[in-house]
């Protein structure tokens, strides 16, 4: 894998099928004690879960689906053990690759804002955080903060109903961030990511937790650009109009705030759910069936 698509596919997710962490930010740590009274995510999680299982609207058919698809429309687990863990390495990507980066605290929130555990990963980058969960699956997202680094907003595909012990929490800079959009074609004046606006990073998965190919992406409200990666060398190419086997999809410029994330494959919709684009930083999140 060439360099440029190393940062291009492990900016979006590659390395974090179940719970999302791990590619993707926002703004600084101060930035974000300003922002805790606005991370509430719409909608109550029951509402939005009927109706992400009703078939008609997800446009359910099991007898045309690929075994890889079983799980569309399945129900979410409705249980979880008493304590989740959420453990990983905290690396940093560059254009020569990943490596793993110690002082990134990695804090965990409710979907309400609140904070409910965090950790910094040390010499290593590894970093652990456990919490309560009352026995229902946690509903939250995630925190990736560092100096030099902007901050990174993870978002599962659906709320977590067991440990997770390979959730690589990426961070990056602001060139690199800069460079992503070169690559892009959206490195031009007025072009590229613009002030004020949010950023999403979605890759997208099977029930076995592998990318898809062939699937497309869309948010609401919708953003300037979606970029997906394809030939020659698996960049983000401007015509392009679903995923590679990458599964990777990044979209530009979304209005700041909550943004509903959905896919579609093969005629059907996956499930979708709802994050908080935060203005002038990196958001990242999975869809899956």
């Amino acid at each position: 894998m060439s360099p440029v698509r190393l940062v291009a596919h492990t900016l979006a997710l590659c390395a974090l099928i179940p719970f999302a962490v791990g590619c993707g930010g926002s703004s600084s740590g101060d930035d974000d004690d300003d922002d805790d009274d606005d991370d509430t995510v719409d909608g109550s999680p029951g509402d939005s879960d009927a109706a992400r299982l009703d078939p008609d609207a997800r446009e359910h058919d099991a007898a045309n689906l690929p075994a890889n698809f079983a799980c569309l429309g399945a129900p979410l687990p409705t249980t979880a053990p008493a304590n989740v863990t959420l453990a990983g390495i905290a690396k940093t990507v560059t254009t020569t690759g990943q490596n793993p980066v110690a002082g990134i605290t990695v804090t965990a929130f409710s979907s309400a804002g609140a904070t409910l555990e965090s950790d910094t990963s040390d010499s290593a980058g590894a970093y652990s955080i456990t919490t309560a969960s009352g026995g229902v699956p946690v509903d939250g997202y995630a925190q990736a903060t560092g100096t030099g680094y902007m901050t990174t907003y993870l978002y599962p595909a659906a709320p977590i109903a067991d440990n997770i012990d390979n959730a690589t929490a990426l961070v990056i800079d602001a060139g690199t961030f800069f460079a992503i959009q070169v690559i892009a074609g959206l490195g031009g004046l007025g072009d590229g990511q613009q002030p004020g606006n949010g950023w999403i990073g979605v890759i997208v998965e099977d029930c076995n937790g592998d990318p898809v190919e062939g699937a497309t992406v869309t948010t609401s409200p919708a953003g300037s650009a979606i970029r997906y990666l394809g030939p020659p060398d698996g960049l983000p190419v401007a015509d392009d109009t679903s995923t590679d086997a990458s599964g990777l999809a990044l979209v530009f410029n979304v209005p700041a705030g909550n943004v509903e994330v959905d896919a579609s494959f093969g005629g059907h919709s996956l499930r979708e759910h709802t994050v908080n684009a935060r203005p002038d930083v990196n958001t990242t999140t999975l869809v899956m069936p």
